[in-house]
């Protein structure tokens, strides 16, 4: 701890250290050598070093502050890919149609149904770890997209399947999954319904979130409005003193 201390010293301004470097080399001897000590060394620091720099210094480092963090919100959340598939929807009895597929959906989108995909994927390891099954379904099903597509007459004649998942393959073969789940659900419906393959699953190649540029731009937005605000507060301080 003590190295540490002598190392935050150094933060600040050269100038003032070759003045009162001495001084304060000693007084560092007389407190004890704990987190509250480094604390109170770095704001003095901070503050030394907000009194020697000049306005454009100031908000140069608040903006370059403001890109770091959003850098480091960037590499703390994880990447999402997302993967499509479409299956066309077919029945002889166009009023029941709608019925018989949310039977089918009902069945794909079961607990048992989306519990046997978790554990065959190995979706979720660090959820499972610390909540229960329940739980990482509910999470499974709000990364699960399930959207409608009706045809000029608004008649149901497909829907798509969309997955968003940290890995790119899993999110495919998940959606394959659910695709041949429809298939095979809707031939054992007992109805005239007939599910297909239109466009098969995607293959993620980029991620869909987190927004890069928006993170980036709010980082860099927010680092602007510190360096305006420090270099305000600077202003005033010089001309009260």
């Amino acid at each position: 701890m003590r190295r540490l201390i002598e190392f935050l010293a150094r933060l600040y301004p050269k100038t003032w250290r070759e003045r009162y470097g001495a001084e304060f080399g000693a007084l560092l001897e007389d407190v004890p050598p704990d987190w509250r000590t480094s604390g109170n060394i770095v704001k003095g620091a901070i503050e030394m070093q907000l009194k020697t720099w000049n306005v454009k210094r100031i908000f140069l480092a608040a903006e370059l502050a403001g890109l770091l963090a959003a850098a480091g919100i960037l590499l703390a959340i994880p990447r999402q890919y997302a993967s499509e598939a479409v299956l066309r929807v077919r029945s002889a009895n166009a009023t029941e149609m709608a019925d018989a597929v949310m039977d089918v959906m009902g069945q794909v989108l079961s607990q048992r149904s989306l519990s046997a995909i978790v554990d065959s994927e190995a979706l979720y390891p660090r959820e499972r770890a610390r909540m229960p099954i329940e739980g990482v379904i509910e999470r499974m099903k709000r990364r699960l997209e399930i959207t409608p597509i009706r045809s000029s007459n608004l008649a149901l004649s497909a829907f798509s399947i969309k997955f968003t998942y940290e890995d790119p393959s899993k999110a495919q073969r998940v959606v394959n999954d659910l695709a041949y789940r429809f298939i095979n659900g809707s031939t054992r419906a007992g109805s005239d319904l007939s599910l297909g393959v239109l466009d098969a699953a995607s293959v993620p190649k980029s991620p869909v979130s987190p927004d890069r540029a928006m993170i980036i731009g709010w980082g860099a937005a927010g680092g602007a409005a510190v360096g305006l605000i420090l270099t305000f507060a600077l202003r005033v301080s010089r001309r009260i003193a």
